[in-house]
This record gives C-alpha cells, sequence and structure tokens, in this order.
C-alpha cells in the first residue's frame, strides 16, 4: 500500500522512526561519555565524544519531532524546507565528521578509529530514521490537501 494514501483518517506515522532515532541517540549518548572521559589518554577520542554527542542531540531532535508527528492532535508544525535542510545538512555533516575522525584516529594509531567507525554506522541509521520522519510530515502536511 501506498503509504502517501491516507486510509481513513490515518496517515503516515514515524513511530519505528521515533523508537530508532532514541534508541541509537541512547548509543551514540553512551559513546560521547565514554570517549570523552577517555580523551585524556588518548587525544583523538575527544573529537569523537564531541561528535557522537552532535549525533546523540540530532537523533534526539528528530525524535522529538517524530513524536509530536505522530500525535493526532494537529499542532503548528515547522516548515518542511527547514526540515529538510537539518536533515540534509546534519546528515552530511554528521557523515563527513566521522570520516575525517576515522582518518584522523588511524593515522595517530588511536583506539578512536573504532569508535568512529561506530559513529558512522550510528550517523547512518540515524540519517534513514530522521528522513522517515521528515517523509511522514512531507505525506501529512499534503493528506489534507489531497482530500480536497
Amino acid at each position: 500500500m501506498n503509504a502517501a494514501t491516507p486510509v481513513g483518517d490515518t496517515v503516515a506515522r514515524p513511530r519505528v522512526a521515533t523508537v530508532l532515532l532514541i534508541v541509537f541517540g541512547a548509543i551514540a549518548a553512551i559513546v560521547a561519555v565514554a570517549s570523552l572521559a577517555n580523551a585524556a589518554e588518548d587525544g583523538p577520542l575527544l573529537g569523537c565524544g564531541v561528535l557522537a554527542a552532535i549525533i546523540a542531540v540530532y537523533a534526539f531532535v528528530f525524535a522529538g519531532y517524530g513524536h509530536r508527528f505522530s500525535r493526532i492532535a494537529s499542532e503548528q508544525a515547522p516548515s518542511t524546507v527547514l526540515l529538510t535542510w537539518l536533515v540534509m545538512m546534519g546528515s552530511l555533516l554528521c557523515v563527513l565528521g566521522a570520516l575525517v575522525m576515522f582518518f584522523v584516529s588511524v593515522s595517530l594509531g588511536s583506539q578512536g578509529s573504532v569508535v568512529a567507525v561506530i559513529l558512522l554506522l550510528v550517523t547512518f541509521v540515524v540519517s534513514i530514521a530522521s528522513a522517515r520522519v521528515l517523509r511522514a510530515h512531507v505525506v501529512r502536511t499534503k493528506a489534507p490537501a489531497a482530500g480536497d
């Protein structure tokens, strides 16, 4: 069934994407705390910890949007352009940050390379889930127009 077609009064709700964002945001937060705690012994772990904290915030922000969009009560939603910009720039910057931290960690022989690979995988899941939240928002905003 096409997700863009409303069935009855229901439209696309990003419940699974919201749960994924919460879970992987928590994973990123745990990685951030562990990396920042060990940054004194291994310098590149400081960068990995900061990047993990940014990914966690990014995931929790979109989990909040996903929760907001999954409720039935209609609220004033942010513009689609703003959310699209946030998804694209957040995903791009997090992926590039993880790649840069990987190459810096490998060149310095640091344990941060393992953390950077973990962050890259977390970033891919968070990027896909945040795009799913954006898609649900777009479908939800266009659903009333399709019924006219």
